[in-house]
């Protein structure tokens, strides 16, 4: 069943992170700011590698 729905659900997770402001936390509507640390960075970083080996993609962003 889930198969049948994959694509749409990708579509509108893309369609609600591409909505999401990132920047200065302290600006009006900013969701999330910058990664303060060498050590959050290399976390964050391996988390998305450790996803990767399991099989996930990155389909939104991708940058540092």
């Amino acid at each position: 069943m889930h198969e049948k729905v994959y694509d749409e659900v990708v579509e509108k997770l893309k369609g609600a992170y591409s909505q999401l402001r990132i920047g200065d936390p302290l600006e009006q509507g900013v969701l999330y700011g910058p990664l303060h640390t060498q050590t959050s960075v290399n976390l964050y970083l391996n988390a998305i590698k450790r996803a990767q080996e399991l099989g996930g993609n990155v389909i939104y962003g991708g940058k540092v």
